[in-house]
């Protein structure tokens, strides 16, 4: 990325954010959030909005610590979710480095939680492109069999 680029790219963002009020303080904004709770929490804290949420979640680990040992820990907490809370729908999908989804795989009971990978060398993509499509490449081919969902970056004007 050339210099040149950068500057479009910043006089891009500074142009979009110019159409609105950046100039706030975290008083406004504590107010802004206490008049949205005191008007909206009441409405909005119902079984049906819970339960879309959690249905929504991908539930994440990408610790650099992570281990086999780890992620069997995080799933068999997924996995007992429907005893602990039986009147509540699990979440989403699991997501995890892609040497774990064979250990998620064999390790994942529950119902109706995909098993979602990330590639490009996510959360960072901090790699060569080469890098990024190699794995996602590799990680498509597996999919077929393992992963239902794959999350990727890729560096904007590669």
């Amino acid at each position: 990325m050339t210099m040149e680029t950068n500057n479009i790219n910043y006089n891009k963002y500074e142009t979009t954010l110019s159409k609105y009020n950046t100039k706030i303080n975290d008083h406004e904004i504590k107010e802004a959030v206490d008049a949205l709770i005191s008007k909206k929490v009441a409405e909005n804290h119902t079984k049906e909005i819970e339960e879309s949420i959690y249905s929504c979640i991908d539930l994440t680990t990408l610790n650099y610590t992570d281990n086999d040992e780890s992620i069997i820990k995080f799933v068999e907490k997924i996995n007992a979710f429907e005893n602990e809370y039986p009147n509540q729908k699990n979440v989403a999908a699991v997501c995890v480095y892609p040497n774990f989804v064979q250990t998620v795989k064999n390790t994942l009971e529950a119902d109706n939680v995909t098993i979602t990978c990330v590639s490009g060398s996510f959360p960072s993509s901090q790699t060569f492109i080469e890098v990024k499509v190699a794995e996602t490449a590799s990680l498509i081919s597996w999919s077929l069999i393992f992963v239902l969902y794959l999350d990727r970056v890729v560096s904007y004007l590669l």
